[in-house]
């Protein structure tokens, strides 16, 4: 790792940032924030394959294919529990507005969730296959369903 790492440095000449891979579930959070609650809808995303043969994990490769993973919900309730305490406190923290969508990996041998991501700024419509959506919609909610609740939100601080 350290070769590849001053490989990298003398190519691009820019720091390089080196992680330990979380190796096991892949879970995406999304929290809207309707001016009353504070609302956490998540997924596991299941891939259809191993980018590099031994992980699963998002590739660039893989935005180019429609059926590169899927959803299906979290069954560990315990899991679900902690990791939507975990999220509404991070969406606090990080001070987003409205809504925001988080990766959380859950790893295997210790079952412990670590975020890997925090989008405060996701891709935010009504097409299929953007993630906050495939979330949403595992709840039956639409992005219109969505969207007038975020204005409903602000129509309320008008009155």
């Amino acid at each position: 790792a350290e070769k590849k790492v001053e490989e990298m440095i003398t190519i691009y000449r820019i720091p390089v940032i080196v992680e330990r891979f979380i190796d096991g579930p892949e879970i995406t959070v999304v929290v809207v924030d309707d001016g009353q609650k504070r609302h956490v809808f998540m997924a596991e995303k299941v891939f259809r394959k191993k980018p590099d043969g031994k992980h699963f994990f998002t590739s660039l490769e893989s935005y180019e294919d429609i059926q590169a993973y899927r959803y299906k919900p979290v069954v560990d309730e315990l899991m679900r529990a902690k990791i939507a305490k975990l999220t509404v406190r991070a969406f606090s923290a990080l001070q987003h507005k409205d809504y925001a969508k988080f990766d959380v990996r859950i790893e295997e041998s210790t079952n412990t969730p670590y975020f890997t991501d925090s989008n405060p700024n996701t891709a935010f419509g009504p097409d299929v296959g953007l993630p906050l959506i495939e979330v949403l919609a595992r709840y039956k909610i639409s992005f219109d369903d969505l969207l007038m609740s975020l204005l409903s939100k602000y129509a309320r601080q008008l009155v």
